[in-house]
């Protein structure tokens, strides 16, 4: 059998709540990354409404913004100067800045949405090479190597499958090597 398997609830509000929350990187500026965090919310009555931004690092605030809530949507821009980049294992440090949106109505708080992300640019990186073409990804600009492994279901109907199964299908994996 399959159904819901993940964790529901049902959301009840009276006035207004934060729907979705957007943040796009902006890492053209040297010494500095701009953040772009857009927010949409689900109203039930026309009203002022703002959100304000904050943006944290090891507890501390570094950045703060508000933004009036129009038609529904509003949009703060964030300058982060000095920015500590994310890199992957191995690369160096993974600081994560967490992000607050607290939605407000004449000065009230009405929801709140917390994100902690990493600020670093990433790209895929595809050019003729001796070859052919290379595939490697560029995190802030250093190309490096990604390994890993991709696995696909042992079943469509995930909820099927028993812890056995998968004891099942390990041995007789080990046993092809």
């Amino acid at each position: 059998a399959c159904g819901i398997w993940r964790p529901i609830s049902l959301l009840g509000f009276s006035s207004a709540r934060l729907q979705d929350v957007h943040v796009r990187q902006d890492h053209r500026q040297p010494g500095c990354v701009l953040l772009q965090v857009a927010v949409t919310a689900e109203a039930t009555r026309r009203a002022a409404r703002a959100a304000t931004v904050t943006v944290l690092l090891d507890g501390e605030e570094v950045a703060r913004a508000v933004t009036p809530i129009v038609d529904d949507a509003g949009t703060a821009t964030l300058a982060i100067p000095e920015p500590r980049l994310w890199w992957p294992n191995g690369l160096g440090a993974q600081p994560l800045y967490e992000i607050v949106v607290v939605l407000e109505e004449d000065g009230r708080p009405l929801d709140r949405w917390t994100r902690r992300i990493g600020l670093r640019t990433l790209a895929l990186d595809r050019h003729p090479d001796a070859w052919g073409e290379s595939f490697q990804f560029v995190v802030n600009g250093v190309a490096f190597f990604a390994k890993g492994a991709n696995w696909v279901p042992a079943d469509v109907l995930i909820p099927r499958l028993t812890r056995a199964d998968y004891e099942q299908i390990g041995r007789a994996s080990c046993r092809e090597r």
